[in-house]
């Protein structure tokens, strides 16, 4: 079959736009939303962390960071830090109270074991989120 010279570059053009159309990368349609990064102290909710180690609550350190999703480069870059502490008849843990919706990044230390979680609370999160936080 020959083709004049303007249905051919017509016919190339539509065919580079189905194939390009066609590579798209689709994901980003399915994607999370972005979780705001906003955090602190002054709100209505608290967080809970229990530390464990081989399934067994122990007394570690426990550091948070606001407004994060990523570690602090080291320990005295984070907001808080406290001791977890045993109640009578629970395992050991540490209450972050008063904390505004945001994303906190968590990290439990217990000699050289540690966890690192990540808890994003918003408007629809209960008033108290617990995190187990499994060392290693």
């Amino acid at each position: 079959i020959m083709y004049n010279y303007p249905m051919k570059k017509i016919l190339i053009a539509v065919s580079s736009l189905v194939i390009f159309s066609a590579c798209h990368d689709k994901r980003d349609r399915y994607a999370k939303p972005v979780i705001p990064l906003g955090g602190g102290i002054g709100g209505n909710y608290s967080i809970v962390v229990f530390p464990r180690l081989h399934d067994t609550g122990v007394i570690a350190r426990i550091f948070i960071k606001y407004a994060s999703n990523t570690a602090p480069s080291d320990t005295n870059s984070y907001d808080m830090a406290k001791t977890s502490v045993t109640a009578t008849g629970k395992e050991p843990q540490v209450h972050f109270d008063s904390l505004y919706t945001g994303t906190y990044f968590i990290r439990a230390i217990y000699g050289a074991a540690y966890a690192d979680t990540i808890i994003a609370i918003d408007s629809k999160a209960p008033a108290e989120t617990d995190a187990y936080l499994h060392l290693k």
